[in-house]
């Protein structure tokens, strides 16, 4: 900078005037900042042009003397440079007293303006230039800008070697300039777009006490443990999973059951009962969960029949909209888990495979390395009881932890402890009661002697999971009927075991039981009448009495033994009954003497009898 001398006086460059310039229609609707940088860029011409005039400097030292002497009278000039340096240069003076010639003086700070383009501009290039591109770069196999634009303009080239391709740097104009949400729902999808910039529900949790609600999903770790393989000999590594019930006001995992096996309807059930045993048999009023085959198995959370587990202990199953993850509470605990638990292993194995480790590959290779299912289960338990004690922030906790919230939850009538185990019984539907009398399940037989009223009829049977040998049968009420038992097959050549003979007695006496119930229910219907004829018991007169009046033994009929019964007055004495004569039997005609075959005749009474009295079945009982 050259040297300056000092002004005669401080006069001689005008001072800044309030309202010396104008506001016109282009300044207001300008930025703030652009308005009085534009103010200030009139400002410095006018007091260059004042000090050519009255020092006669030479347009660089007017501009320097300027820049050293008011400096102070400028705000956003000294840093609206290049890289925060000085626009107080010789170049901007000649830019800016170029545009200002001609212009009226009202006029002159929108003639300084930065003209900032509002919107975006009309695109240069081959329309299929752009389509191909914008194709190639909003697709989710997410093409490398710089790829997509190759290949584009070698499209348009081999179709129209004369065709106007826009320069590398209008490319990445354009898509900087595109709507970022479209650019993820292209090359991320709709589910990023969903956590990235889609609107959310804001849901109220103060009218919900802790305990009222439950949220049940599972999730697959990204990690793994090791197991051992009975078949191969050997250990093998395996991601666990694990199903939880969590408190849907606290976010206190209640009861979560981790598995390497896969998650089902009767995991979730175990998972249901540890849930109560933790909370004193108090179940939940709603469980919220998603629409999946377990989570809605039929007889578990849904009625089969009228009958549910959920509708034994009083649950009401609420399910979330379909893909619509971020409305379960449950999955932030399970983002916590992913950063915090997943990612204290070394085999992390991370969301995406890009982000695997040398470490995973490793543990791949040696599972003997990795930890059991013991010590994995171990390390999450103490995770948990530090997530449940960590105050957490936001309007649902405002400054408490999850276990001080849960500790706090309103009491609630709690489920006897010896009704407990019939509500967890597993509805499998209905079966028509057999003879026996049994009801068949999975081609095994449960018998029960209180089913023999309902031989025929339909019965609802539910299972036992802890215990295959015996079921429970219920009416189309829900009433409990009885109990049915597996009963072990005899052996059919045991007869010298005196076991297997004890065992056919007792069911050859069981069978004469209920032939002698049987006759006592219907000696209870008719009163004994049903042993007599209709006419008998038609004209019978009153005080006569049911007596016995004989009775004969026989291989074969309906019953072995039958017994005579007749109605007669008791005080009456018999009247004996007197065989009517027999008729003189016709004298036998005599033999042909010429017939060879009458000489020694045979009586063929009794074989008659048997052909004409025997049917072919009964033959073939007989031999």
């Amino acid at each position: 900078m050259s040297f300056l001398p000092k002004p005669t006086s401080p006069r001689a460059v005008p001072a800044i005037r309030a309202g010396a310039v104008a506001v016109t229609v282009d300044e207001a609707n300008a930025f703030g900042d652009n308005r009085r940088l534009a103010a200030e860029r009139v400002r410095f011409v006018e007091l260059v042009n004042t000090a050519i005039r009255q020092f006669r400097y030479p347009a660089r030292e007017a501009v320097d003397y300027v820049a050293c002497r008011h400096a102070v009278e400028f705000t956003l000039l000294p840093r609206a440079g290049r890289r925060g340096g000085s626009a107080l240069t010789y170049p901007n003076y000649r830019q800016w007293s170029a545009k200002l010639k001609g212009v009226a003086p009202e006029q002159r700070a929108a003639a300084l303006l930065n003209r900032y383009a509002v919107g975006r501009r009309q695109r240069f290039g081959d329309d299929a230039f752009w389509r191909a591109a914008m194709g190639a770069y909003l697709s989710q196999n997410r093409l490398p800008a710089t790829r997509a634009y190759k290949l584009a303009a070698d499209k348009v080239r081999r179709a129209d070697p004369h065709a106007q391709v826009p320069t590398y740097a209008q490319w990445l104009y354009r898509i900087n300039q595109l709507d970022p949400r479209a650019v993820v729902l292209a090359r991320e999808g709709e589910e990023a777009l969903k956590a990235k910039y889609g609107s959310y529900i804001d849901r109220s949790w103060d009218d919900v006490a802790p305990g009222e609600v439950i949220v049940c999903d599972s999730r697959t770790f990204d990690t793994r443990v090791r197991v051992w393989d009975a078949a191969a000999g050997r250990w093998v590594a395996k991601r666990p999973t694990v199903a939880g019930m969590m408190d849907a006001r606290s976010w206190y995992l209640v009861s979560y059951w981790i598995t390497t096996a896969s998650v089902n309807a009767e995991l979730l059930t175990d998972t249901l009962g540890l849930y109560l045993y933790n909370n004193n048999n108090v179940p939940p009023v709603i469980s919220y969960c998603d629409n999946g085959s377990d989570y809605c198995r039929r007889g578990f959370s849904t009625e089969l029949e009228g009958q549910s587990i959920f509708k034994e202990l009083g649950i009401k199953l609420v399910n979330a909209i379909p893909y619509n993850a971020r409305a379960k509470t449950i999955e932030r605990c399970f983002r916590d888990m992913m950063q915090q638990f997943d990612k204290s292993f070394r085999d992390y194995l991370g969301s995406r495979p890009g982000g695997r480790s040398q470490a995973a590959d490793w543990y791949e290779r040696h599972p003997e390395e990795l930890p059991s299912e013991q010590e994995f289960c171990s390390a999450f338990a103490a995770w948990l009881v530090e997530m449940h004690q960590t105050p957490r922030n936001g309007k649902i906790h405002q400054g408490k932890s999850p276990e001080a919230i849960w500790s706090a939850r309103p009491a609630r009538p709690a489920i006897p402890a010896e009704r407990l185990p019939f509500c967890f019984l597993f509805p499998v539907g209905s079966r028509t009661v057999r003879r026996g009398p049994a009801v068949e399940l999975n081609r095994v037989a449960y018998f029960a002697d209180c089913l023999a009223a309902r031989i025929g009829s339909r019965v609802m049977v539910k299972i036992d999971r802890l215990d295959p040998c015996h079921v429970f049968c219920f009416d189309a009420g829900g009433r409990l009927l009885c109990e049915a038992k597996r009963r072990d097959a005899i052996p059919a050549l045991g007869m010298d075991d005196p076991d297997v003979r004890r065992r056919i007695g007792e069911e050859m006496a069981r069978q004469r039981s209920e032939i002698k119930q049987v006759y006592t229910m219907l000696a209870a219907e008719t009163g004994g009448l049903h042993l007599v004829s209709p006419a008998e018991i038609f004209s019978a007169v009153e005080g006569d009495k049911l007596v016995a009046a004989g009775s004969m033994a026989s291989v074969k009929g309906r019953s072995h033994k039958y017994v005579h019964h007749r109605l007669a007055d008791p005080d009456a004495a018999a009247a004996p009954v007197i065989a009517p004569a027999a008729a003189a039997a016709p004298e036998p005609a005599e033999p042909d003497a010429d017939d060879e075959f009458f000489d020694d005749p045979v009586d063929l009474t009794g074989f008659d009898m048997f052909m004409s009295s025997n049917t072919k079945r009964e033959i073939d009982n007989e031999f």
